[in-house]
């Protein structure tokens, strides 16, 4: 498959995801990975299509080959703490989320992740840490969504509401703690 090939595929399968279309993009996506094995942006965004539909362990197979294939694919980082977290296992949630921040630090999503695995671990000081940051860089302007470098507008973020709330919850947490 030539380049522009995957590319013209890749993006018609971005379409169908971000559209809700999670079948046919996964089949766009398969259909890169069998000339293209290794390409880490299919490889993730099946995993996080897997994991929409209940398969947490193929989505969690689909990102451990996207980090391995790319190990600077920040979302793939964060998509995979994602599976570890609904698992339960929010050390290895925070581990996935500390990479996604170090690759991308300017990403408000990879923050409010970062934080919700604070939260389950109890650290609420670096949960209203991460939160700050989170709310500061969506504030500063249009955001990039998660991993894929795409700047998102104003008026499809998302996150700055549910942010605002859990700050709130995570202020009011800590002052209960305090007292």
């Amino acid at each position: 498959m030539d380049s522009a090939h995957l590319s013209q595929l890749e993006n018609e399968a971005d379409l169908d995801y971000e559209r809700g279309s999670l079948e046919r993009a996964l089949e766009r996506y398969r259909s890169i990975l069998t000339e293209a094995p290794d390409h880490a942006p299919a490889l993730n965004r099946i995993g996080a299509i897997l994991a929409q539909q209940g398969d947490l362990e193929g989505a969690e197979a689909s990102l451990r080959e996207a980090v391995a294939a790319d190990p600077t694919l920040a979302g793939a980082h964060s998509n995979l703490g994602n599976i570890m977290l609904t698992r339960g296992d929010a050390r290895a949630a925070l581990a996935c989320y500390q990479e996604a921040v170090r690759l991308e630090p300017e990403s408000p999503v990879f923050h409010e992740n970062l934080a919700a695995a604070y939260k389950r671990l109890g650290n609420i000081t670096n949960m209203v840490s991460e939160l700050k940051k989170s709310q500061r860089l969506v504030a500063s302007g249009p955001r990039r969504d998660a991993g894929d470098g795409r700047v998102k507008s104003l008026g499809k973020r998302l996150g700055c509401m549910p942010t605002a709330v859990l700050l709130i919850v995570a202020l009011a947490a800590l002052v209960a703690l305090l007292s």
